[in-house]
């Protein structure tokens, strides 16, 4: 079935005429009649009948309406659609990330994203980091963010940022107005940090074993929000990445830079084989502007240029 032959039938049932629609169209009379004979033969029963000058549909055409109004509407909003895209007024994008990210950085490039995209729409999903970037090798995720190296040669990551690894304790603990904590200053704490099957956990642990040979992490995590959460509980203090304290989301607790310095640098993700969209690369411009801004208040983020 020919979709542009029924739209067609349906401007001449409005109009009641083949003039009136070839008119409207901007097109000859017989090209709209031919039109309406192929969409009755397709059909296979009769559409008009003439009837005092004009044509009226007939009953089998008027059991037909109906859906064809549907379609013609259907027809309509996907132009409507197509018109929003291709003006940066519509569309949407799925992003996959660790949910301290989520928290941080994207709210903010969301926002300014939508400064030129006023009709966005935004699938945010929260994963562990390995689980984001499968999202992306599924292509159920248009990008993701992550925190680790990327070995699969169908992707393509480049580095955001660089974000120091931090001390994350409540405002009212006798150490959170220090410049700088190490793992000597945090002895006899309860630590709370990321299990030692990441790079980091690997790196806090060596870190607190070089002063205290027995030293046992209290409290493992694999999201920094988690981490927080347990501070803000009273549960002890977290050697995490930034982001959580830098979204504004834990007003109770401080950061303090840990020393010896350890980094993260999240990195944006993307398939090497698949196109990206207008709206794609403009959200990658946005999360990129949105680190620029959070970083020009913070001394534990910085950002990296493309």
């Amino acid at each position: 079935m020919n979709i542009r032959h029924l739209l067609i039938v349906d401007l001449v049932m409005d109009l009641g005429s083949v003039s009136a629609a070839a008119r409207r169209l901007r097109v000859s009379q017989p090209s709209i009649t031919k039109t309406v004979h192929l969409a009755e033969q397709e059909l296979g029963i009769p559409l008009f009948r003439r009837v005092g000058g004009r044509l009226q549909p007939t009953p089998e055409a008027q059991l037909l309406l109906p859906e064809v109004k549907r379609l013609a509407g259907f027809v309509e909003n996907l132009r409507d659609l197509a018109d929003q895209i291709r003006d940066g007024r519509s569309g949407r994008i799925r992003l996959a990330t660790s949910s301290s990210i989520a928290n941080s950085i994207v709210p903010d490039a969301v926002a300014l994203l939508r400064q030129d995209w006023p009709s966005l729409s935004v699938d945010v999903m929260a994963y562990a980091t390995k689980d984001a970037i499968e999202q992306v090798s599924r292509n159920e995720a248009d990008l993701a963010i992550a925190d680790v190296a990327v070995r699969d040669p169908g992707l393509e990551a480049s580095v955001l940022c660089e974000a120091d690894m931090v001390c994350v304790l409540p405002r009212d603990h006798p150490l959170a107005s220090a410049p700088h904590l190490s793992a000597k200053a945090l002895s006899g704490e309860s630590i709370i940090t990321f299990s030692d099957t990441t790079t980091l956990g690997r790196a806090v642990r060596g870190a607190f074993h070089e002063t205290q040979p027995r030293f046992q992490i209290a409290s493992t995590v694999n999201q920094s929000t988690a981490a927080c959460a347990m501070v803000a509980r009273g549960l002890g203090v977290a050697i995490i990445d930034p982001f959580p304290v830098l979204a504004g989301a834990y007003g109770g607790l401080a950061m303090v830079r840990f020393v010896p310095e350890l980094a993260i640098r999240p990195v944006l993700v993307k398939r090497r084989d698949l196109p990206q969209s207008q709206l794609a690369l403009a959200f990658q411009t946005a999360i990129r502007a949105a680190i620029s801004q959070i970083a020009a208040r913070s001394d534990v983020l910085r950002e990296v240029k493309e």
